[in-house]
């Protein structure tokens, strides 16, 4: 990823329910939604008061989840993620869209797209952050010169009403790539079922301790996402002590675009009581045509720069390219 940010907007939104900035054109491979704040007396805040975050291309929601769920996939993917909440004083949270599942997918964003950042707060919010200056969220992209835009990356979060028992979920998104189901008490079975095949059956319990999704996704990520920073904060201890809130099923390789390329993926829970099942589904929208204009702009620019290269006498970068090509 690549750890270039640039400032695309910033708003104080204190007393507001609402925020809402547009997306410049650009390439980007990621878009970064920064919130800081100071919380009123006797107030304390929580990454679920900021509600859900979408990103919109011409009223279509790209991305469409709440912060939190958001926040715990980062920290999945890509490190450890703070939320800061002191007791009537400093508050932060930092969630990242990205635009690609972990390979060097970019999304370019141009002027006919009309691309929207929206966040519709939750309820708490407007009770926690009322003083002038006291709430402000911040928008950056993280920009790219070169890459290609293979297809546009979506995330969108379902939450399904569920009593206790069996029930299936089939997805109506095509070329899914991965699934982070919200993990809950009640969750004791998960199966996924991709193009007639089963890719994931793991069960959870009947022991408390037996969370098998949430330790095979730790193991094998980068990071845990732990279900609360105090949990182990207050104990001293790492978040390696504490379960994950959430859980990665990746069913496609990275970079591996013909793995993407599901038509019919069902999920199914096993309930051992009523719950909202939250659950995020990553799929992939392809998109030729900006496929073929991202692949000329970055030939464009790397003649650009071979030329100057040249033109300063600095070689041996042009020699590298041309045995590369070879």
């Amino acid at each position: 990823m690549a750890l270039a940010p640039v400032l695309l907007g910033s708003d104080s939104v204190a007393g507001q329910s609402s925020f809402l900035r547009d997306i410049p054109p650009g390439k980007y491979e990621g878009i970064v939604i920064r919130f800081s704040g100071d919380a009123l007396a006797g107030q304390t805040f929580a990454v679920t008061d900021l509600g859900r975050i979408r990103l919109t291309e011409a009223g279509r929601d790209i991305v469409a989840a709440d912060a939190d769920n958001l926040r715990f996939m980062n920290m999945l993917n890509g490190g450890h993620s703070r939320a800061q909440a002191v007791a009537g004083s400093f508050s932060a949270a930092t969630v990242l869209l990205p635009r690609g599942f972990g390979d060097n997918n970019v999304h370019q964003i141009i002027e006919a797209d009309v691309a929207q950042i929206v966040i519709q707060m939750g309820a708490n919010f407007t009770t926690k952050f009322t003083g002038a200056d006291a709430a402000q969220f911040k928008v950056y992209g993280l920009v790219r010169e070169t890459g290609e835009m293979a297809y546009n990356m979506l995330i969108h979060q379902i939450d399904q009403n569920l009593s206790t028992g069996v029930f299936t979920l089939p997805l109506r998104h095509e070329n899914v790539i991965a699934i982070y189901p919200v993990i809950n008490a009640n969750l004791s079975r998960i199966r996924v079922v991709k193009d007639g095949e089963e890719m994931v059956n793991v069960q959870q319990g009947p022991l408390a301790q037996d969370n098998d999704l949430v330790a095979i996704s730790d193991l094998l990520n980068q990071t845990d996402a732990p279900d609360t920073a105090a949990a182990f904060a207050a104990a001293g201890l790492g978040p390696f002590t504490t379960d994950s809130s959430i859980a990665e099923l990746a069913i496609a390789e990275p970079g591996e675009i013909g793995e993407f390329l599901s038509d019919d993926v069902v999920v199914e829970f096993t309930m051992g009581g009523a719950q909202v099942q939250e659950i995020l589904v990553l799929s992939a929208d392809f998109t030729p045509t900006k496929l073929r204009q991202t692949k000329v702009e970055t030939a464009s620019v790397v003649q650009r720069k071979v030329a100057r290269k040249n033109t300063l006498g600095r070689g041996r970068p042009v020699q590298t390219l041309r045995i590369a090509s070879e």
